[in-house]
């Protein structure tokens, strides 16, 4: 009979043999990386981030061996508002590491400071990168504790922008903030302290990956190095884009201010308000056709009839009128047109009104209005508004429409810029909306 041998134990109090002393003296030494069928949780190491008191407890980072042959890493440095480089940079040399980032800021090592490797990697940059803060002579008063942070401004869409749907626009820059801050401090190193206060303070400050709270005010302590991510949300007080409305508050306007900046175009401007120039209006109004009717008028033979004269007279008069755009069709186009430029230009501006009808006849009260979308051709929104009536309005009928003035004010799931009113057999009284708050 044959039996196997049995397996070989190993204790853990046993005393270590010649090939595992020489691995353990190797990796003291950091002659050798650790080998790849290690587990994930052998591989992580808990690293303390100087930006959080005492009982936030412990942060968490991966290190990793450089991305490369040669021991080079794949990094991406930060320098202020400079646009990030990507480089492959010596990683087991700090003085060859160092040099090579001077050379590609084009500079001397002498330069530098130092360079610090972003605690937390943003999810946007991909594996195997490192993301890293370059510091150089001037960044810093020398007199100051100052500390580069990696801050990133997240500009989450209204929804009135083109790209509501497909995630925040993200502003990434390095701030020099104080060692010691609070949250407060932070949003005005930013410069979006005036919009979150606005806002009732919706926005959310993460600091290494680990949310910030309002409510606490104690002050953080900062290293070079550390992360934070800002998410600005959309505006509850006006339909225009986030990062439109977060800079004109940062700005200090007031909010009548930045009413007159969005529904008239002209605060900023330094110029009173005026109507729509005379190019304008001809490019929005219908074609014209005044100088037809004046070349019949001067062509008319001597022995037609008086009668004639006078209906050709009429009708000059009435295509002189069409010619002019109407009230209401001015006013929607000031409401609209400071939207439409807060807008994506390649792509095409819709937007959608309410629309209410009223018969002076009947009396009768509107209460279910109807929504229209209209789009970037104004020769067509006066079809458009009546389509929703068109069962109710009869191909003789005058019909008479008017703006809602002033703007509504909406509630945070409605998208509609405007209210327009369709006045049917028009007579002495007037139309208007009425809106209770309950």
């Amino acid at each position: 009979m044959q039996t196997s041998r049995p397996a070989r134990v190993a204790f853990k109090n046993a005393p270590a043999d010649h090939q595992h002393a020489v691995t353990v003296q190797a990796f003291q030494e950091g002659q050798m990386y650790q080998s790849d069928d290690l587990s994930s949780s052998d591989q992580d190491i808990q690293q303390e981030s100087d930006g959080y008191s005492p009982s936030d407890g412990p942060e968490h980072s991966d290190i990793q061996p450089p991305s490369s042959e040669e021991n080079r890493q794949d990094v991406l440095l930060y320098h202020m508002d400079d646009l990030p480089i990507r480089a492959l940079v010596s990683w087991h040399n700090y003085d060859d590491m160092m040099r090579e980032i001077a050379h590609h800021f084009a500079l001397n090592r002498d330069a530098l400071v130092d360079a610090y490797e972003v605690v937390c990697v943003p999810s946007d940059i991909e594996p195997g990168v490192v993301p890293t803060i370059v510091h150089i002579n001037g960044d810093i008063p020398p007199d100051t504790s100052y500390r580069l942070v990696l801050i990133d401004i997240e500009y989450h869409a209204h929804r009135i922008e083109a790209h509501f749907r497909s995630g925040p626009t993200v502003m990434r820059h390095v701030v020099p903030v104080s060692r010691h801050a609070n949250r407060n401090e932070v949003l005005a190193t930013a410069r979006v302290d005036r919009y979150c206060r606005a806002e009732n303070g919706r926005c959310l400050v993460f600091i290494n990956t680990r949310r910030w709270p309002d409510y606490d005010m104690d002050r953080k302590t900062l290293a070079h190095g550390d992360y934070i991510r800002i998410a600005i949300p959309p505006s509850d007080r006006f339909a225009c884009s986030t990062e439109v409305i977060a800079d004109l508050t940062q700005r200090g306007l007031s909010d009548q201010d930045v009413y007159d900046v969005i529904l008239n175009d002209e605060a900023g401007s330094g110029f009173s308000p005026d109507l729509l120039e005379e190019d304008e209006i001809r490019r929005l109004s219908a074609q014209r056709h005044v100088e037809t009717d004046e070349a019949h008028l001067m062509q008319m033979p001597s022995h037609d009839h008086n009668d004639n004269l006078d209906s050709m007279l009429a009708g000059s008069n009435h295509s002189s009128d069409e010619s002019i755009p109407q009230d209401w069709f001015l006013d929607l186009q000031r409401v609209v047109a400071p939207l439409e430029q807060c807008g994506d230009a390649d792509q095409e501006f819709i937007f959608s009104i309410y629309t209410w009808l009223v018969d002076h006849q009947t009396n009768e009260i509107c209460r279910e209005p109807k929504i229209v979308f209209l789009g970037g051709d104004p020769t067509e929104w006066d079809e458009d508004i009546r389509q929703p009536w068109r069962h109710r309005i009869g191909s003789d009928d005058h019909v008479f429409i008017d703006i809602v003035k002033p703007v509504v004010r909406r509630s945070g799931l409605e998208e509609h810029v405007a209210h327009a009113i369709l006045t049917k057999n028009h007579a002495s009284s007037s139309s208007v909306l009425v809106s209770i708050d309950l």
